[in-house]
């Protein structure tokens, strides 16, 4: 059993390395999309940089600290932490909106989307905050009773 959970261990730091990198990848084209000049991303691009920064920043920091402490509840509060920063983004893409996919109706259907994407990052933002909560309480608890020898 306990090969099992190193194996499990290994392939958990495995993906947080690796959410690391692609984050880090994120923030590099984030900052180059305009120069590719694609043409559904308009100027306005660069007002909401700042919080598509904080949001890839934010998950690449929570990644790291997961690789120096690996507690479930600890996981599932940054993933709400993470869940909340990505509400924020949403919003401030809906709000400045620096889109243009060529029609009212593309972009009348993207702009529902990113309202869908914020109700179900919130609600997702809410139940890990709850589990991992309800985990930190539960291991204290647990803790605060089990007798020391």
């Amino acid at each position: 059993m306990q090969r099992h959970e190193q194996m499990r261990d290994a392939s958990r730091r495995g993906g947080f390395l690796g959410s690391i990198v692609v984050n880090a990848i994120m923030l590099y084209a984030a900052h180059h999309v305009l120069e590719w000049q694609i043409g559904w991303i308009t100027p306005a691009w660069s007002d909401v940089l700042w919080v598509v920064d904080l949001t890839l920043e934010a998950s690449i920091v929570v990644n790291a600290l997961y690789l120096i402490f690996d507690a479930s509840w600890f996981r599932n509060l940054g993933g709400a932490l993470s869940c909340g920063i990505a509400v924020l983004a949403t919003w401030w893409l809906y709000v400045i909106y620096p889109f243009d996919f060529g029609s009212a109706t593309a972009n009348d259907l993207a702009r529902f989307l990113l309202v869908l994407l914020m109700i179900a990052t919130t609600i997702g933002m809410l139940a890990t905050a709850i589990i991992g909560i309800v985990q930190f309480a539960r291991g204290s608890l647990a803790a605060a009773f089990t007798p020391r020898r």
